[in-house]
């Protein structure tokens, strides 16, 4: 119930918030589309019952084409769609505006953080000899690697 009652609230923060105000069936409309049907399997949880991460959201139940997450660019969007930070704040890797992945990676990472079927990519940037390299598991965890020179 908890649950509800914050997003009931959060609902009606944004409606009261909205410029032209939305009319009273779009908001009910936007409150069963987000109705948390435990029953149902459904959930939405930011920061609650999720000792995994800090914020989860499930599309359960959802019809299947049903995207689980958009990041859309306004006009003349230059900022990053996406973007992981360390704890500084310093940019990991991110989506820029254009939708291109970026990242800050130069070094390769700790072949334990992956699992099975799992692959990173990093920037090995020795000049003279720059090149984008693979580090992945295949499905019965063997270290796999590979490289492609930048010219």
């Amino acid at each position: 119930m908890k649950r509800r009652t914050l997003l009931g609230a959060a609902v009606a923060t944004l409606a009261a918030c909205a410029t032209p105000a939305p009319e009273p069936s779009r908001i009910a409309r936007l409150l069963a589309a987000l109705s948390l049907d435990q029953r149902a399997g459904q959930t939405m949880a930011i920061g609650v019952d999720e000792n995994q991460a800090v914020g989860t959201f499930s599309v359960a139940g959802s019809h299947p084409l049903t995207k689980g997450v958009v990041a859309r660019a306004t006009a003349g969007q230059i900022g990053a769609l996406v973007e992981a930070q360390d704890p500084t704040g310093n940019s990991l890797s991110r989506f820029d505006a254009n939708g291109y992945l970026v990242t800050a990676k130069t070094t390769p990472p700790n072949p334990a953080t992956l699992a099975n079927g799992e692959l990173a990519l990093y920037l090995d940037p020795t000049v003279g000899a720059t090149r984008l390299v693979l580090v992945a598991r295949d499905a019965v965890g063997i270290l796999r690697t590979g490289a492609i020179a930048l010219t």
